[in-house]
């Protein structure tokens, strides 16, 4: 027996006389799920498609919760489902609005901004759990949503997730192990955000870190050091905005590991502004005249300006000889390469240090932190030991 081409038609006209008999609760629950079946199966006129839509909007108001649940489960990844009914049907009680909050894409950055308006968490829950949340959503998230909010957030992969947004979350919930394993389980995070969680995470978390990440297991002692020298270089690549640098430096500075050798990185990776920001934070003095000094004062004003950090004095000659070539990079008249600029600061520093190997960057500063190192160990009595 030859087979039907197109039931469609015939299946839609069959079920609009089942919902003008007017059926129970229990037949309404099955026709929303008929009706979705043959909407969903894409071989509807537009006309007809209208029908199917006049019937939805009729069970979007239907008493029966179970209706609505069941039309909403149904259409939840329709792509042809109108915008008005995704709205109306995710403004429902929890268990009608969730399954569209979670799924629809039909519903709009606007739509789902003014939904968390007034949203319950479990609403909230849903959103944060979309495939795709832009970071306007995330931030509307984080302004209303609770820890559970914030941590689904976090660990949603495809959540597009700026710096700015992730430091929401840790200022909102800075001492909150879930958001912290969020955090640590996502592909990769900005330098200034790692450097918030390893001031809080726990031994557990940061075994996780260094499995996630996969950070060698010997560096475990140094995680601060190979963080902090990560994010400065991290601020090169990434034309961080000004903000991010100044959580960084602060970050930094309050955990006492603003020194000379993270100055040192930065200066080699030519990020000036956070120069300019940690020496500000050192002295006291404003960026400006941070700037002034650096840029077009002497070596004896750069002088005192470093002594006023309290910054190892053996550093000294590099961090002069790292600022020149800076100064002069920045007010040459052709630009040079990154290698060439990394080669030129090399060669200077390694002039105010004859017994260093010049190399690459990595390895003078390991040169410079082990002359640092074997200073401390002759540190006597009441001399003050260097402090790198």
């Amino acid at each position: 027996m030859a087979e039907k081409k197109d039931e469609a038609p015939e299946t839609l006209a069959a079920h609009l006389q089942r919902f003008k008999a007017g059926p129970t609760a229990e037949g309404r629950v099955e026709l929303a799920e008929d009706v979705s079946a043959v909407f969903n199966g894409g071989r509807l006129s537009n006309a007809e498609r209208t029908i199917a839509c006049e019937i939805f909007e009729a069970f979007a108001r239907d008493v029966d919760t179970r209706v609505r649940r069941v039309l909403a489960e149904q259409l939840c990844n329709s792509p042809l489902l109108p915008a008005e009914l995704a709205r109306t049907l995710a403004e429902d009680v929890d268990s009608v609005a969730c399954p569209i909050l979670r799924y629809s894409q039909v519903l709009s950055d606007d739509d789902l901004i003014a939904i968390i308006a007034a949203a319950s968490q479990d609403k909230m829950l849903a959103i944060s759990r979309r495939s795709g949340v832009s970071a306007q959503v995330g931030d509307a998230l984080l302004d209303k949503g609770s820890e559970t909010v914030a941590a689904s957030l976090m660990s949603n992969p495809k959540a597009r997730l700026p710096t700015e947004t992730m430091n929401k979350a840790l200022d909102r919930h800075a001492e909150s192990p879930a958001v912290h394993a969020a955090l640590v389980e996502r592909p990769r995070l900005p330098p200034a955000i790692v450097v918030r969680l390893v001031e809080r995470v726990s031994e557990d978390l940061i075994d996780r870190l260094f499995a996630r990440h996969g950070l060698p297991s010997q560096w475990r002692h140094d995680l601060c050091e190979l963080v902090e020298g990560a994010a400065v270089t991290d601020l090169a690549e990434n034309a961080e905005p000004v903000s991010n640098i100044t959580a960084l430096v602060d970050s930094l500075y309050r955990r006492g590991k603003l020194n000379g050798l993270t100055l040192l990185r930065a200066l080699m990776m030519r990020e000036d502004t956070f120069v300019f920001h940690a020496l500000a934070r050192l002295t006291s003095h404003s960026d400006k005249k941070v700037r002034d000094y650096l840029m077009h004062e002497g070596m004896l004003e750069r002088r005192e300006l470093y002594n006023a950090t309290g910054l190892p004095a053996e550093l000294f000659p590099a961090f002069n000889a790292a600022v020149s070539a800076l100064r002069d990079d920045i007010h040459g008249e052709q630009a040079q390469t990154q290698a060439g600029y990394q080669r030129d600061i090399i060669a200077r520093i390694v002039r105010g240090y004859p017994d260093l190997a010049p190399t690459n960057l990595d390895n003078v500063l390991a040169q410079l932190e082990h002359r640092l190192g074997r200073q401390r160990m002759h540190s006597q009595g009441g001399v003050r030991s260097v402090e790198s």
